[in-house]
């Protein structure tokens, strides 16, 4: 019986796995890498600004509350204005004497004179002299202002003064006394515009 034919060198069809593309996975991970560096970025930044803005509101907050702070700390700077050289007779009955002193006081600034000095400051960490010859200009200003308050001003002090007697001047209290009295008197004078922060004595001598 003769065998019926059949092909040679048939081998049996084998499936084959569907893989995905090596190119398209590589982009996959490209793109992911590239995506969580983004994120990583965009937090870094967002956190270095909140960490900087907070940090520079806490440094400028001290600054802008700083003429408050010294104000309760009892420390406070305002304007000195030079009254000069008196010589008044002492109010001693047994003998003549005589008192020689150089007094100044220091007055508070107006809001005004306040905001011009910050100004001429700020002025002056930027443009060196130019700051400065504004704050000579704000100082004259301020001496101006207060000269036509000055002979008012010695006269209340010559009165003060010779009514005080040698005893009651050489005590350091005796002198807180009429350094007080002196204040009160000027801040009268001055009628509220400013007020006396001391008095303050060159020299005192007495004769």
């Amino acid at each position: 019986m003769t065998k019926p034919n059949q092909p040679r060198d048939i081998k049996p069809k084998i499936e084959k796995q569907n893989e995905p593309p090596k190119q398209t996975s590589n982009m996959q991970i490209v793109l992911i890498n590239v995506f969580t560096t983004l994120v990583v970025c965009l937090v870094f930044i967002f956190a270095n600004y909140y960490i900087q803005n907070n940090l520079l509101t806490s440094k400028l907050a001290p600054a802008e509350e700083e003429l408050a702070i010294e104000d309760e700390d009892g420390v406070q700077k305002g304007f000195v204005y030079s009254l000069g050289e008196f010589t008044v007779n002492l109010a001693d009955t047994n003998a003549r004497h005589y008192l020689k002193t150089e007094v100044s006081i220091e007055l508070t600034k107006t809001e005004d004179e306040l905001l011009s000095e910050k100004e001429a400051n700020k002025n002056s960490g930027g443009h060196g002299g130019h700051g400065r010859s504004e704050t000579t200009s704000g100082t004259n200003s301020i001496e101006k202002s207060l000269d036509q308050y000055k002979a008012a001003i010695r006269d209340a002090i010559i009165i003060t003064l010779s009514n005080k007697t040698t005893g009651e001047l050489q005590t350091v209290a005796g002198k807180e006394v009429v350094k007080e009295q002196i204040a009160q008197s000027v801040d009268a004078i001055m009628g509220g515009e400013r007020e006396v922060i001391r008095v303050s004595f060159c020299q005192f001598i007495i004769q």
